[in-house]
């Protein structure tokens, strides 16, 4: 367990525990006041798709940025050096981009609950298979990004405060998990706001320090990193060129379909406050997270010894003393308005999409449901927490399993569907679908967990990608497309999800 330096002591250490307390009550109070609001599962998981401007920015800039970017994204950077780049470039960069240019605007046109809804329900004739395999892999996707942000929490607790690492992790998961149980999604887009604002203030204040520490100079960057491993500083110093690539088309995909993503396009009151919002977080996600990372070198210069913990020791170690405080405050905010969302959209996968995808249970069994299955997937995440060796890895690795598995269908299934007919009507056979996801879910998670397998590709998502793509499209030249372009049948009960 790397450790950030010396805990804070003294006042301090007691005016941190207070803001840290009374922050979590905060939170804790926002979900019990939402709970007793929430009436309907769309108000539950998308907040009857009613959220404008204000809130959509910030829920945006606050979902997308957490402990994978400000603590993870760093931290990879003081262990790998330059090649910790690949994943900077393919996730918060491109995958950023492509998804906020052309595929947010067009989601938010749709009041779907989840990704694996629209998967199912728009592109292949509402089949329920695809819909529970689709929603296993993206509840995997969002458990262990919920996950990331109880470790960020548990690091923050610990190393700030001296509380056991451990004891941490359950303190950050146990808060997190009952909020977000008891509020759903109003809970988290109220949260949200505050905790997106304390981000972009705890941005500024890195940044302005970060800066400072590194002398305005890349060049004095570079040479410090050669003084201390000329290896951080080569091309594929640390990662093997496999790794990097894996790493880059991991961070592309998996961002494609990081269901959190899509859920902010779905929640947002139609696709001209969709493309705004979601631009204008893209652009200060990339820079934030790039500055920020380049810090994760310069803590490597001044603690050779620091590694996933490098933006905290930072902070305790280089920023002034009165400082800290706030910048508690701030990385709070971010962790906390990451693990709420993913937390809440992984319900939504586990319920809708895993139990009920036929959907007919009623509000209130659903509702009631979604709370439980709230405690159980925080459990979950909870334990990859404690398990995984560090944020990103726990971060990419649900990346991977949703960006193999699902990506392919996204972009087959629309080019295979009947665009100008409502009614679903498609070239694309539901059972080639089945079969290709699959075989792509399990080839992902066994190239990204088993070593040996993991050492040839780098990763799960190039095999998985391959497996889903390959296998879908030859198995759709055995079985007869059910609903072809041309047919007369439709999905009993189709109904079109649009809105606009």
């Amino acid at each position: 367990m790397s450790y950030a330096g010396k805990a804070l002591s003294g006042a301090g250490l007691y005016f941190v525990i207070a803001i840290v307390v009374v922050y979590l009550c905060f939170c804790l109070w926002i979900g019990a006041r939402s709970d007793k609001k929430t009436e309907t599962v769309k108000e539950y998981f998308i907040a009857n798709k009613s959220i404008g401007m204000f809130f959509l920015f910030f829920t945006c800039w606050g979902s997308f940025c957490g402990a994978g970017n400000f603590i993870g994204f760093a931290g990879s950077a003081a262990q790998n050096g330059i090649d910790a780049y690949w994943a900077y470039l393919g996730d918060a960069v491109l995958g950023y981009v492509v998804f906020s240019w052309l595929i947010a605007p067009h989601l938010a046109k749709f009041d779907y609950f989840t990704m694996p809804q629209y998967i199912a329900h728009r592109l292949c004739g509402n089949d329920t298979y695809v819909r529970r395999i689709g929603g296993l892999a993206a509840a995997l996707c969002n458990i262990a990004i919920s996950g990331i942000q109880m470790r960020g929490l548990a690091y923050l607790l610990n190393s700030f405060c001296g509380l056991n690492y451990y004891l941490s992790l359950f303190v950050a998961a146990g808060v997190l998990i009952v909020y977000t149980a008891m509020g759903g999604m109003s809970a988290v887009v109220q949260t949200d706001a505050i905790q997106g604002i304390l981000q972009v203030i705890g941005t500024v204040l890195m940044i302005c320090f970060g800066v400072g520490l590194m002398h305005c100079d890349i060049g004095w960057l570079t040479s410090s990193l050669r003084e201390v491993d000329a290896s951080l500083v080569t091309p594929f110093g640390h990662l093997s060129v496999r790794a990097c690539i894996s790493a880059f088309l991991t961070g592309f995909f998996g961002d494609l379909c990081n269901p959190i993503m899509w859920n902010r396009a779905f929640i947002a009151k139609d696709s001209k406050t969709a493309s705004k919002c979601f631009k204008i977080a893209t652009i200060l996600g990339i820079v934030s997270t790039g500055i920020i990372m380049t810090f994760g070198l310069v803590a490597k210069v001044y603690n050779p010894e620091v590694a996933d913990q490098a933006t905290y020791w930072l902070v305790l170690n280089k920023m002034p003393y009165f400082m800290v405080p706030l910048m508690t405050l701030c990385f709070m905010g971010a962790i906390m308005s990451t693990a709420d969302t993913h937390l809440n959209a992984g319900v939504a996968n586990v319920v809708c999409d895993v139990i009920d995808p036929e959907e007919k249970m009623s509000v209130e069994k659903t509702l009631k449901l979604s709370k439980a299955a709230c405690y159980i997937c925080g459990g979950i995440g909870l334990l990859g927490a404690a398990v995984f060796p560090s944020i990103l890895t726990l971060s990419f690795f649900g990346l991977t399993v949703a960006g193999a598995t699902v990506f392919p269908i996204f972009v087959i299934g629309n080019l295979k569907r009947d665009k100008n007919d409502k009614e679903f009507r498609s070239n694309l056979s539901i059972h080639a679908v089945r079969i290709g996801m699959t075989v792509g879910a399990a080839v992902a998670v066994l190239f990204d967990l088993v070593p040996s397998l993991s050492a040839i590709a780098g990763g799960g998502i190039l095999p998985g990608l391959v497996c889903t793509t390959v296998v879908t499209l030859i198995c759709n030249q055995i079985f007869k497309p059910e609903y072809p372009i041309g047919g007369t049948e439709t999905v009993a009960n189709y109904e079109d999800h649009m809105v606009e």
